[in-house]
């Protein structure tokens, strides 16, 4: 069995990372692009957590490499365009816990005014989502916004940001947290752009 990393451009050499099951890595063409392979003894019946790990490495370890764009897990044959999409770009997550959120509901007199206490409390939530999210899409060359989730998240992204530009980037995401202290925001990343490549499979 064959097992794909990424794709990857201007692929100098392999890392010295194993792959799964501790296999070695191996390259070979796509439609102008280079994929980094290595070879199963069988078909696994089921994904390990080692496996996954072994996986985030190698893609990692490429990551690390200048000129590589390594998210190309789910890019159909014609990869060469879309690698140019994400050349140079990795992707930062961005997470915002808002605790107040798991709260007993708002009171009111009634259902009417019940209502409109919720009605002020969301769009008091989404402006200050968007206090956060509008500088950072402005600075991100695409993002991936997800629906708020339990455990009092109100925000979860996911963006493409150029390389060099992810210092700067962050910074907007510190003096955020800075000035909103009720709320907990976590930024993770640089990582390979899982999240866009799909993105550019639906625009190829």
């Amino acid at each position: 069995m064959i097992h794909l990393y990424a794709f990857a451009k201007n692929l100098r050499s392999l890392p010295v990372e194993r792959g799964v099951e501790g296999s070695p890595l191996e390259v070979c063409e796509v439609e102008g692009a280079t994929a980094v392979v290595s070879r199963l003894q069988a078909t696994p019946l089921q994904t390990t957590h080692e496996a996954l790990i072994r996986h985030g490495l190698v893609v990692e370890a490429l990551l690390d490499q200048d000129g590589i764009a390594a998210a190309a897990r789910r890019l159909r044959p014609d990869v060469r365009s879309r690698l140019d999409s994400l050349e140079g770009c990795v992707e930062v997550g961005v997470r915002v816990v808002d605790p107040r959120r798991e709260e007993p509901a708002v009171r009111a007199p009634d259902g009417t005014g019940y209502m409109h206490a919720e009605l002020e409390l969301s769009r008091a939530r989404d402006r200050m989502v968007r206090a956060l999210h509008a500088p950072l899409d402005e600075n991100a060359s695409a993002s991936a916004v997800g629906a708020p989730g339990a455990g009092g998240v109100v925000h979860t992204a996911s963006y493409l940001v150029r390389r060099e530009a992810v210092p700067a980037f962050t910074r907007l995401v510190d003096g955020y947290a800075a000035t909103h202290p009720q709320l907990t925001v976590v930024c993770t990343g640089p990582w390979a752009p899982y999240s866009f490549a799909g993105e550019a499979e639906a625009a190829a």
